[in-house]
């Protein structure tokens, strides 16, 4: 077995162009949008003393994480009552993992979301999540492995398998294989999300805004072509965001409880799972923040090599608000410490409207 190339354990040079080219675009933007935009008194979002923008509603991107819950991340506000809030996102990301005789996954992903919440009181907001999804061989694997090559990078045998191929083959330790090909690509809708949050405080000069919620995922998606679960999924999380100057920085804790304990009879999966959140956002002016947030996740899959593992992902993105009640998000997403286990890139865009 040719042993694998193994990369150190830093962010990849890739992401951290982007997300500098971004910092850039956003900062150059931010005084032409405070120019238009911050005498106005009615803005909608980050309207609680302790609270900004908030992190970017980005989910984990794992392999097997999609037909589980996860945490959302976001910050410890709510909706005024009477309030409505529309959210569409938009999340491609490229998968590669391979390690001789165990397994290969090589595809991407384009994940949509639609959700839709309302303020029940000041303090009580529900919320419902309709998530779509699609895979296959995509169109990137030129452009990274030419990136790569520019800056120095290694390919981890990704230059020995043919380009925008989708291919997932998986041996559990066993002797089962799970796998997955061109015949399986395509789009499908995902299961639905209920979540409901209360906040428990808006925070003082001190002490930070605090809130608490429940997701329950709904196994409304097709399960026999993996596009959802066979049951019902769980969760709660706590939440909370401190502002200090112009920086707010947030942390969330989730529990999730799955009811399915394998994939395809193959696949041995979790049937708990944490997840923690640290995330910091900068606005240095009314209308345009930056975030960097870390997301990890106790691994979904159960003695099953790095897919056993914690994974981390580490997101830098920008959001600028539009208007009096539209808010814009793009991000860029990069896997750290280990890389076989979640995305080796993956571009966020998220749009969101109050009313």
């Amino acid at each position: 077995m040719t042993p694998r190339d193994k990369r150190k354990p830093v962010i990849g040079r890739k992401s951290v162009i982007v997300a500098v080219t971004i910092f850039v675009l956003g900062y150059l933007s931010g005084p032409v949008l405070a120019t238009n935009n911050d005498e106005d008194p009615k803005f909608r979002f980050g309207t609680l003393p302790n609270t900004g923008y908030g992190p970017l509603p980005l989910r984990s991107a794992s392999p097997f994480q999609f037909l589980r819950l996860s945490l959302l991340p976001e910050g410890p506000g709510t909706l005024d009552a009477g309030q409505w809030e529309l959210r569409q996102t938009y999340t491609w990301a490229n998968l590669w993992a391979f390690e001789r005789d165990h397994y290969i996954i090589d595809a991407e992903i384009f994940r949509s979301i639609a959700s839709l919440r309302y303020g029940l009181t000041k303090r009580w907001q529900v919320g419902v999540e309709l998530p779509a999804l699609w895979r296959g061989g995509g169109f990137a694997d030129s452009s990274i492995e030419d990136f790569h090559h520019t800056f120095g990078m290694g390919q981890g045998h990704r230059d020995e398998f043919p380009r925008n191929e989708f291919q997932v083959e998986v041996h559990s330790k066993d002797g089962g294989v799970f796998s997955l090909n061109s015949d399986d690509a395509g789009m499908g809708f995902q299961d639905a999300v209920l979540s409901s949050r209360v906040s428990i405080t808006s925070g003082t000069a001190r002490c930070p805004a605090l809130s608490a919620a429940v997701h329950v995922k709904l196994p409304t998606g097709d399960n026999r072509e993996l596009f959802g679960s066979e049951g019902v999924d769980w969760g709660i999380s706590l939440s909370m965001s401190k502002r200090v100057g112009d920086f707010f920085a947030y942390l969330s804790v989730g529990y999730v409880c799955s009811n399915s304990d394998h994939l395809n009879g193959v696949i041995d999966l979790r049937r708990s799972q944490w997840t923690g959140l640290a995330a910091l956002e900068y606005k240095p002016f009314k209308k345009t923040s930056f975030i960097l947030q870390y997301l990890c996740n106790t691994g979904p899959a159960q003695n099953l090599y790095e897919f056993s593992k914690t994974t981390h992902e580490l997101t830098f993105g920008i959001q600028w608000g539009i208007g009096k009640s539209t808010l814009i998000q793009v991000g860029v997403l990069e896997n750290i410490f280990f890389y076989d286990n979640s995305p080796d890139i993956g571009i966020h865009l998220g749009i969101c409207r109050r009313f």
